[in-house]
């Protein structure tokens, strides 16, 4: 297996957070500089000891601190020497996808060829940044990452004439450094996703998933991608969830109960489904529809077809039982790879750095596969 550190990079001052929003005049600048300096420090301490990539993500009107990924990996970039980057999420339907093709050419040049990606939808009541219509979400992502993909493999520059986007010329400069592209991941969360991920030869990601429905979710990816030639691993297949080790089990449940490193996906909301409510501007038409999305989407979780279940626990303990939980993943899930959150709730930085540093002494020797 390979280990991957995934931050939110989350406001850690108090704020009010109704609807799951931070008003902007509750925010204090010294806490957010504080809140980066701290994550920061994490991602390095990964680098340090042996993860093999660092992982940040793109939310809006929320704790995290990462409207643009693109821009924190960057940063990451000049400072983690040597493990990959992973940008999850430039949400596409939100976004230039020629633009968002040449920043990422770029953050490959500043990595050093270093640059993993994973191409999403967002999550719906995201689709409230920037007015996006969610019942276009799917056909304008599917539009966006072909139009992304040949703009970085067309050695000419070319126009694109499409349902969504049309450009006179696309020539993305600078091309990219990996050849013919970085390691992109899709959503693993749907039928859909599956065929879409197996059709382009990308990796498929879960969060928070059941392992044994990820398993029944990778026997899909398989099959479909054996329809176009290929035959996918454990090693296309990322896992994500919370994880906090102790030298015991007594220890990691006490922490976690005092410091509320895990209630709820981190004790804070980051996205609320209700948010249309806390957007009094928010057209009545737009709001049904987002809620519509979250009731029926099958990338969003909360139904059958999704491998999401928020009943899964995060992955706390010993690292005996740590090893045992990444165990079943690899052996029912056929997960090869795991993108775990460390920090989160009150956790004391310095346990986080704690924890982190267990899991890499104690749980590397057990399951890592050395990728550097």
């Amino acid at each position: 297996m390979k280990f991957g550190l995934f931050s939110l990079i989350t406001y850690a001052g108090d704020a009010p957070l109704p609807g799951g929003l931070i008003a902007p005049k509750n925010y204090r600048p010294e806490q957010s500089l504080e809140s980066l300096r701290l994550n920061f420090e994490l991602f390095e301490a990964a680098d340090t000891l042996g993860f093999d990539w660092v992982s940040v993500s793109e939310h809006h009107y929320s704790t995290s601190m990462t409207p643009s990924p693109i821009v924190a990996a960057a940063a990451l970039s000049q400072r983690v020497k040597r493990a990959d980057i992973a940008v999850l999420g430039p949400s596409l339907p939100f976004l230039n996808p020629v633009r968002t093709a040449e920043e990422l050419a770029m953050l490959d040049n500043l990595s050093g060829g270093r640059l993993m990606v994973a191409l999403l939808r967002g999550t719906p009541p995201e689709y409230l940044t920037y007015g996006t219509n969610p019942a276009e979400s799917r056909p304008m992502f599917e539009e966006a990452v072909e139009l992304m993909l040949r703009a970085w493999s067309e050695p000419e520059p070319f126009g694109w004439e499409g349902a969504y986007y049309r450009f006179r010329t696309v020539a993305v400069s600078p091309t990219l450094v990996q050849k013919p592209r970085p390691r992109i991941l899709a959503s693993g969360n749907s039928v859909e996703s599956l065929e879409f991920a197996a059709r382009h030869r990308f990796d498929i990601a879960f969060s928070f998933a059941n392992p044994t429905t990820a398993g029944r979710h990778f026997a899909t990816y398989k099959e479909k991608a054996q329809n176009y030639g290929w035959t996918p691993t454990a090693d296309n297949v990322l896992y994500r969830h919370y994880c906090y080790i102790a030298e015991t089990d007594a220890a990691a449940a006490e922490d976690n109960e005092r410091y509320g490193f895990y209630a709820g996906y981190g004790g804070r909301s980051l996205i609320a489904p209700t948010q249309a409510e806390a957007m009094p501007a928010t057209p009545k038409s737009v709001a049904d529809a987002i809620g519509g999305i979250v009731a029926q989407s099958r990338d969003y979780g909360g139904t059958a077809n999704s491998a999401i279940d928020r009943s899964i626990p995060p992955i706390i303990g010993s690292p005996d039982t740590v090893i045992r939980r990444l165990e079943e993943l690899r052996d029912v899930g056929h997960v090869g790879r795991v993108d775990l959150i460390f920090s989160s709730g009150q956790l004391p930085h310095e346990l986080a750095l704690k924890s982190l540093t267990l899991f890499a002494r104690d749980v590397f020797p057990a399951l890592q596969i050395r990728a550097h």
